[in-house]
């Protein structure tokens, strides 16, 4: 297991499982959330095909943010061996509803099947992830 831990990141990969668990752990400038998720990117480039993120204590997404991971983030999906991504939310309507213009967004663009959900709980997250594992391990 890969482990990695600062002021505002906390990241978790899980090898045996191909998960990848990564936490926001304080609202961050624009800075350190490039930094990030340049971070995350680094380990999807292994045999991830599970992805939590925990942004509960995130802001609303700005629009540059929104832009850079349009621009940065989403092509580099593309090519990667990830099925699931659990996002566990902050709790706010409007910050769900960005993230979820955003993913439609990404995926009419880039034309990628990648499972999206949005989530309330960490619990929530991995239910979803054990019910696609146990449909697709028989």
């Amino acid at each position: 297991m890969y482990s990695t831990d600062n002021d505002y990141l906390e990241i978790k990969l899980y090898e045996d499982s191909s998960l990848l668990y990564s936490k926001w752990n304080r609202s961050v400038s624009s800075e350190e959330y490039r930094a990030g998720v340049r971070k995350v990117m680094q380990l999807l480039q292994q045999e991830i095909y599970y992805w939590i993120m925990d942004s509960a204590k995130l802001p609303t997404l700005i629009i540059s943010e929104q832009q850079w991971l349009l621009r940065e983030f989403c092509p580099f999906l593309v090519d990667m061996q990830l099925k699931k991504f659990a996002r566990i939310g902050n709790g706010d309507i409007f910050s769900d509803l960005v993230i979820e213009n955003l993913a439609h967004h990404a995926s009419q663009t880039y034309s990628y099947q990648l499972a999206f959900k949005q989530c309330k709980t960490h619990h929530e997250a991995m239910e979803w992830l054990r019910f696609y594992e146990s449909r697709h391990s028989a």
